[in-house]
């Protein structure tokens, strides 16, 4: 099985491609900066990939806001100079010797170096139970600082408080919370029920149910209800819902928290969520600023910001908060939504006020939603616009309209004119917010925004690997090696892609062949025609198609075991759950790589929908 070792061998193909496409990059270079890898690889193990050289991109980032390269301690500098002797060709097009940023820095070099120091970043890694210990522990303190709510009584911040309200009232208004089409989330439930399981209650909560009824809202009618009234009658009632808090891998700085909801609170927050992202996308004041599935307007920003002169007045900062989804409380919601009591009694209802830990036992938590809940995503999109515009109206006295013009939400990517910034760094800790400063950006030619890197408007976004693609035989494994792959080979970084070529094929029952990007069959995607090659596959001649056929791995989905019928099915229907990989005939589906017979012409075919669906929600996109 392939371990560490083959990922950094595909590492170090990055300096074999810097030595063809960089000019003064020399064979000498190549070998010493190649020597220093396996150097501190001997020593430090995938920590070097994972841990030292992103501290040195981020170093590297920070020098951009700041102007000046300061040294970096755990790389030895280059002789006279501030920068590294580690990539030291290339540190040279960027930063003079005293470390000032030139004036002519070359933007090429910004991304050779940043594709080295974050390749390896997000590479998914086990975890010890110390790191995992401190991350709950981390969770847990965070949440505690939510209890200090002090907004409700600071005069300071009620004017602010006030104007925020008053887009929220602009933008929800005549919203009915209960006017919902619920249905279950594509998650993980606490209860740990199968998706074709959870449309009928199994647990009656007392504070979910005075607000949203159950009968009302888990029956398609009095006909559905009274079939299963013993059921109804039967089920377990609680005071409250529960969430259950797992770790799932991330990455090397430790594992990512999920928050399990229970599968009847999920089934509305759900349906409530989606009306409010449709009200919120398609309301005046953020319509195209409050984005929830288009990160492109985001990063077509920071690109544009990046290469905006430094004295322009529209200038623009791109703004990362810390820790976005542990940080919003349920107080700040119940303070902000206050003059819509309909919408405020139906947001703190589906909120869970309690999360089982993995220990066993239960916190008392103060934020508004956690990751995995459903409403996270949406109330802390409208809650991080609403204040911002608010305080920058008020600090300003400029109107409010004019201000969310410039101003743009993706989840807790904030982009905003420049000349604003610091007011915002201010005023949101106020509100338990936080900001991320090491992934902030106002000043210089660097800019970051929903996954987009630039620098002197050219893109410099790292292609990171964040799949063990080699460990497994996955779909989304097996997706995500062809998905770097070509992004690799379209930066120049042809022997990386070949290296990567070379390990995926030797697994695979077959190598793959070289098709056009959007064809239904899975190979190596190139987006000219003539580098589409199917040399290594089976074919034979169709007689009655008078055309040739194909053997090839195509990417579909299948049924799985577990059926829905009867009540469950028409409740799927008349809840809109039918769409995606749900089916008519009431089953779920999986998605699976098989064998198939296809037209030669399947070479060049159009843009497969579900591939590009799945690459995006494993995360390879």
């Amino acid at each position: 099985m392939p371990n560490d070792s083959t990922y950094q061998s595909m590492f170090l193909r990055l300096f074999d491609d810097f030595y063809n496409i960089v000019p003064d990059y020399s064979a000498k270079e190549r070998n010493a900066d190649c020597g220093t890898v396996r150097k501190r690889l001997n020593q430090e193990g995938m920590a070097f990939l994972t841990k030292t050289l992103p501290q040195l991109g981020k170093h590297l980032d920070d020098a951009f806001q700041t102007g000046v390269f300061k040294p970096f301690n755990a790389l030895k500098r280059a002789r006279g100079r501030t920068t590294p002797a580690f990539m030291g060709p290339l540190f040279k097009k960027v930063f003079g010797d005293d470390g000032v940023i030139l004036v002519n820095a070359d933007p090429d070099s910004v991304g050779h170096i940043r594709q080295a120091c974050y390749m390896m970043y997000k590479l998914e890694s086990e975890y010890t139970p110390e790191l995992e210990r401190s991350t709950i522990q981390d969770f847990v303190s965070t949440d505690g600082e939510l209890a200090d709510y002090t907004a409700a009584t600071d005069s300071s911040l009620r004017p602010i408080i006030w104007r925020a309200r008053r887009i929220l009232n602009s933008i929800f208004k005549d919203f009915d919370p209960f006017d919902i089409v619920p249905r279950p989330g594509p998650g993980a439930s606490a209860s740990g029920s199968h998706k074709s399981k959870r449309y009928e209650p199994l647990t009656i909560f007392d504070t979910v149910h005075q607000v949203y009824p159950t009968y009302d809202y888990f029956y398609t009618g009095y006909d559905h209800l009274v079939d299963r009234v013993r059921a109804y009658k039967q089920a377990v009632r609680k005071d409250e819902p529960a969430s259950k808090l797992r770790m799932v891998p991330k990455d090397s700085r430790g594992p990512r928290i999920i928050c399990m909801e229970e599968q009847e609170v999920m089934f509305l927050q759900q349906g409530l969520a989606d009306k409010m992202r449709r009200v919120i996308s398609r309301h005046p004041l953020s319509k195209g600023k409050v984005n929830f599935t288009d990160q492109t307007v985001n990063q077509r920003l920071a690109i544009n910001g990046s290469k905006a002169c430094p004295e322009s007045a529209d200038v623009i900062a791109t703004l990362d908060m810390k820790e976005a989804s542990d940080r919003v409380s349920r107080l700040l919601v119940a303070d902000l939504f206050s003059d819509l009591p309909k919408l405020s009694r139906a947001l703190l209802a589906l909120s869970t006020r309690k999360i089982e830990l993995p220990d066993g036992t239960v916190l008392d938590s103060h934020k508004y939603a956690p990751m995995g809940s459903s409403l996270c995503f949406p109330v802390m999109s409208i809650v991080h616009f609403a204040l911002g515009v608010a305080a920058i109206s008020y600090h300003t006295k400029a109107p409010m309209k004019a201000i969310a013009k410039d101003f743009y939400v993706y989840g807790d990517d904030i982009i905003v004119l420049a000349k604003h910034a610091d007011l915002l760094f201010e005023c949101f800790p106020r509100f338990g917010l936080k900001f991320n400063q090491g992934k902030s950006f106002v000043r210089g030619p660097f800019r970051e925004s929903c996954g987009a890197d630039a620098f002197k408007g050219m893109n410099v976004t790292p292609q990171r690997v964040k799949k063990r693609f080699f460990d497994g035989h996955a779909p989304r494994d097996i997706l995500g090696a062809l998905d770097i792959e070509q992004l690799l080979y379209e930066r120049g970084y042809t022997r990386t892609a070949q290296y990567l070529r070379t390990v995926s094929d030797y697994r695979s029952d077959e190598p793959y062949p070289f098709v056009l990007s959007g064809s239904m069959i899975l190979g190596w995607r190139r987006n000219s025609p003539q580098d589409v090659d199917a040399s290594r596959l089976k074919h034979r001649y169709n007689r009655s198609t008078q055309s040739k056929d194909l053997r090839a791995r195509v990417f579909e989905t299948e049924p799985d075991s577990s059926m829905v019928g009867g009540w469950e099915q028409l409740m799927r229907f008349f809840t809109g759950t039918l769409r995606g990989s749900q089916r008519l005939d009431g089953r779920s589906t999986r998605y699976i790589i098989a064998w198939r017979t296809v037209p030669a012409i399947a070479l060049y075919g159009s843009t497969c929908p579900i591939i590009k669906a799945v690459m995006e929600r494993s995360g390879t996109m």
